[in-house]
């Protein structure tokens, strides 16, 4: 079987080639396009009136960008939101790490040119080692922690905005050392926004869990 498909591991090589080739290439072609495409049209696009809609919901994605950004500061999490970022960092750093520095102890050894039944006597299943499915598993885990503590962070930050949301959006928040800040700003200074972000749904936590 082997060598009737001898010409595997090139093909391989050669696909992958062009693959990478055709990878790098088109977002430089797609970019070569735009900008010929707007220095062609550029009087036409400087007259072409903003929508203020897109305006309204680009101010509004950037106020809950800035909240959220503060919201998810270390400093502004509880003992239980800091243990589960641990751990789940831990997890995923230990599956990373044992896949690529030690993929021999995770994985049969099995290229393109081999065959399942011949190879892998046992199954595609046992192509996988026991630390190979431990590093699935950690993986797994991590992926499960972040996506709780990023629902979590999406629901504060919604809490947040709607309290804001209420005094109109420009409510002016205490910094302490950097002063006043206010949201909705087209400042960049409005990406320091101090910590009494955080203090304004302290109060009113989204869920009752214990962790915030």
């Amino acid at each position: 079987v082997r060598e009737a498909h001898s010409w595997a591991g090139t093909a391989s090589a050669i696909s992958m080639s062009l693959n990478g080739l055709i990878i790098m290439a088109l977002p430089a072609v797609t970019m070569f396009h735009i900008e010929k495409a707007m220095e062609e049209e550029k009087e036409a696009l400087e007259k072409m009136p903003y929508d203020e809609e897109v305006r309204e919901a680009e101010e509004n994605e950037e106020q809950r960008k800035l909240m959220y950004r503060e919201i998810t500061k270390w400093q502004h999490l509880g003992v239980g939101w800091r243990s589960l970022m641990i751990i789940a960092n831990i997890s995923m750093s230990f599956s990373c790490y044992l896949v690529m520095g030690a993929s021999a102890m995770c994985f049969e050894k099995f290229t393109m040119k081999d065959n399942i039944e011949d190879d892998l006597p046992n199954g595609a299943m046992s192509l996988i080692k026991f630390w190979g499915w431990m590093a699935i598993l950690a993986f797994t885990f991590a992926t499960i922690l972040l996506y709780i503590f990023d629902k979590w962070s999406n629901l504060k930050t919604d809490k947040a905005m709607k309290q804001l949301g209420h005094s109109g959006m420009k409510k002016t928040l205490s910094s302490g050392s950097e002063g006043d800040v206010e949201i909705g700003g087209d400042d960049k200074a409005a990406g320091r926004v101090g910590a009494a972000v955080v203090t304004t749904v302290a109060a009113a936590p989204v869920r009752n869990d214990g962790m915030t």
